[in-house]
């Protein structure tokens, strides 16, 4: 903005840089398709950006920012063949990650340990899995076994749990909604209970929750039990009180008849003039 009122800078042709950098920068998502499906041309770039293995690459790639559309700079000769690979790779993760990811009291658990896919898109548990709130993954490397801990950008809920002091208690680290902690290649054991402790700390408050609400049902006798009682007695007014009626008519009339002289109000034979 400054750029533009004072020197006259016109940033219509990187707008949509600008845009998708705010975007992908600070992981502002709309939600979990968008993260995940790598529709968008500037998903795809970040893709091979990151995982770009020639250090001349960025360099090469800047002066195209200024002057190319997004979609442009994918058919760049440079870029192009990165792409495909890395598509079919992501594919193949989503896939895995399917079959993988088990949801159980808001928290996702995962182990990956014996895929190559410590480099995952860590939207997908979510994209899998919306009705989620926090993940718990292992994944594997060369050098170290890897616990990844993350909440749902998008999830039904706010988060609880600071996701931070969890990892720490295990040497790791974060912030309150994504940690971390790496143990040694010959630590798979102990990484593995770290992670089970800690999808037990996530999913806590929605057991908790849980039993208490069937606990408040136990209390609380369903309503039908409730009004049952009352149904007798509805039904021993409307059936009785008809019966007193006619009783009460007939004993009036009987005692009407008995005061009547022999005779009185029976009909009388037809006399022919």
């Amino acid at each position: 903005m400054i750029a533009q009122q004072r020197f006259g800078f016109d940033p219509s042709s990187v707008a949509d840089l600008v845009h998708w950098t705010d975007i992908i920068d600070g992981a502002l998502y709309p939600d979990a398709k968008t993260a995940v499906e790598m529709e968008a041309p500037a998903m795809k770039l970040t893709m091979v950006i990151e995982s770009a293995p020639d250090h001349g690459f960025v360099p090469n790639l800047i002066p195209l920012l200024s002057t190319k559309s997004l979609a442009d700079i994918l058919t760049e000769p440079f870029v192009a063949p990165l792409l495909p690979p890395l598509l079919k790779r992501h594919e193949l993760s989503i896939g895995i990650l399917e079959q993988r990811t088990e949801c159980e009291d808001g928290t996702i658990f995962f182990d990956v340990t014996d895929h190559d896919l410590e480099g995952y898109n860590k939207f997908i548990p979510y994209y899998l899995h919306p009705e989620s709130v926090y993940s718990v993954g292992l994944s594997k490397s060369s050098f170290r076994v890897k616990v990844s801990v993350g909440s749902n950008p998008w999830a039904p809920q706010e988060p609880e749990v600071n996701l931070a002091r969890i990892c720490e208690r295990y040497g790791g680290g974060g912030h309150a909604r994504v940690g971390a902690i790496s143990f040694d290649i010959n630590q798979h054991a102990a990484a593995i209970k770290a992670s089970q402790e800690i999808v037990k700390s996530c999913a806590e408050p929605f057991a908790k929750r849980r039993a208490e609400t069937l606990q408040s049902r136990n209390n609380v006798a369903p309503a039908s039990c409730r009004l049952s009682w009352r149904r007798p007695a509805v039904t021993v007014r409307s059936a009785t009180q008809p019966r007193k009626n006619l009783v009460v008519a007939q004993r009036l009339h009987d005692r009407d008849r008995r005061k009547r002289p022999p005779g009185a109000g029976e009909s009388q034979p037809h006399q022919t003039q």
